[in-house]
């Protein structure tokens, strides 16, 4: 090979790699700033769950995959109730979500409890929509966290026009389509876990319960309260933890379907094999978004259907 054929041959090679470089770093920032699904809803166009179409008067459960995060839309005709705000590189993945769908505004937004993988983008999802009401349980002076995202938080709802409502055990809020109860938390924890507000919506003859963090202390004063519990769709407590779900617990709900919230291969191991086995013992079916991706309940007045996006 002649001397100027090698040295096209290097300055091509030299010229490739600097393109890879780039090209990785490129991708990285990307991740860094819109989070993991970033190439995922490029290829779907923003149309995320594209399966799903809505119709009138059906109530829609959206378990949106946040990865190890919560964040869940309920959502029927024009009445929308937001469940937690997934953590800090959330917000891209939540908004295109929510544009998806004709999301405009949002009458009740619920932050069950202030850990940053529920409230991690409510600032983003407040400054860009119309928050009708967010709802938030108490704190005390021993559980209030001494985080930035949480002194965030306080700053956004002292700006927005949202009417800001305690999150009191036995209140019932009714949309035009649905409604749902306030369950837990019942009293003051020093866990912030336990402090998750726990709803449980109704639509038509249909129930579903939604659990936040909540852990068993929680699942037991509930109990305790004599709220029904009974429903079809259950939001499993904590990711699918062993801290949540007991034996009780599971027998009092009754659920026909549970979902866990969860990221791939997350460290915590959730939802864990003690949870599963429970579930799996009760012929409760289980959907995860770690699995499945975004996992949608479609729901008319007596029956339900699932759709997942893998």
């Amino acid at each position: 090979m002649s001397k100027q054929k090698r040295r096209y041959t290097t300055v091509k090679n030299v010229i490739l790699t600097a393109i890879l470089i780039i090209a990785v770093i490129a991708c990285l920032y990307i991740e860094r700033t819109y989070g993991t699904s970033f190439w995922f809803d490029i290829s779907k166009k923003v149309k995320l769950n594209s399966n799903v179409t809505e119709e009138r008067d059906k109530f829609y459960s959206h378990f949106i995959n946040v990865g190890q995060a919560d964040c869940t839309l309920l959502k029927c005709n024009d009445d929308v109730v937001l469940i937690d705000a997934g953590d800090v590189d959330s917000a891209f993945t939540i908004c295109q979500y929510l544009d998806s769908f004709g999301v405009k505004e949002i009458d009740y937004l619920i932050l069950t409890h202030m850990h940053a993988d529920h409230i991690g983008s409510a600032v983003d999802i407040l400054k860009k929509y119309k928050v009708k009401n967010v709802i938030l349980s108490r704190l005390t002076e021993s559980n209030v966290p001494a985080s930035y995202l949480y002194d965030e938080l306080l700053d956004e709802l002292n700006k927005c026009e949202a009417k800001i409502l305690a999150a009191n055990a036995g209140d019932t809020y009714s949309l035009d389509s649905f409604s749902f109860t306030v369950l837990a938390p019942c009293r003051e924890y020093s866990e912030l876990n336990n402090t998750s507000v726990v709803i449980k919506a109704v639509y038509g003859n249909l129930s579903f319960l939604y659990m936040g963090d909540a852990e068993e202390k929680s699942e037991k004063d509930i109990i305790k309260s004599g709220a029904d519990l009974s429903a079809d769709v259950l939001k499993l407590g904590h990711h699918g933890s062993n801290t949540s779900s007991s034996n009780e617990f599971l027998d009092a709900v009754a659920p026909q379907l549970a979902v866990a919230s969860c990221g791939e291969y997350n460290d915590y191991g959730h939802p864990s094999p003690e949870t599963q086995y429970k579930l799996k013992a009760r012929n409760i079916d289980l959907y995860r978004t770690d699995t499945c991706g975004n996992i949608v309940v479609v729901c008319g007045k007596d029956s339900f259907s699932v759709v997942t996006e893998r």
